[in-house]
């Protein structure tokens, strides 16, 4: 059985350090790698509020903590590339002064998806069976 904690130990840290980055990576100039970074980092905040909230104080059978690995692996990487388009759509009107992004960098992020999706299943699920291993 795995106890999911009622308020997960660095998630405060994490919510104050993603509004400083965001901050820094308001001003400059369309970078595609800052911007997924930011992206990645706001789902996994995302992501560890939506099981504190749903989850926090649970007890969970080994498969079912399988499971919510799983699911919250593949929440993270199809949101990462979603959130990773919005914040190339908000950067863009932020400065207003024409696109910050390429058509062939909005078709890398779009192309991406599915992978990233499949990804964060698989390592979500690989974190989840290591996890459960180590209790046994």
């Amino acid at each position: 059985m795995k106890q999911i904690p009622k308020e997960l130990p660095g998630l405060k840290w994490a919510t104050a350090l993603l509004g400083v980055y965001a901050v820094i990576w308001i001003p400059v100039e369309g970078n595609l790698p800052l911007t997924v970074l930011l992206a990645g980092w706001a789902a996994a905040v995302m992501a560890a509020y939506l099981v504190q909230k749903q989850m926090g104080g649970r007890r969970l059978s080994s498969w079912q903590w399988v499971g919510l690995t799983a699911f919250s692996g593949l929440l993270l990487g199809f949101s990462t590339g979603i959130l990773t388009l919005a914040f190339m759509a908000l950067k863009t009107g932020i400065h207003d002064h024409g696109p910050e992004f390429s058509r062939a960098e909005i078709d890398w992020v779009i192309a991406r998806i599915p992978t990233w999706s499949i990804a964060g299943l698989l390592a979500g699920t690989g974190l989840g069976l290591l996890t459960m291993q180590r209790e046994r």
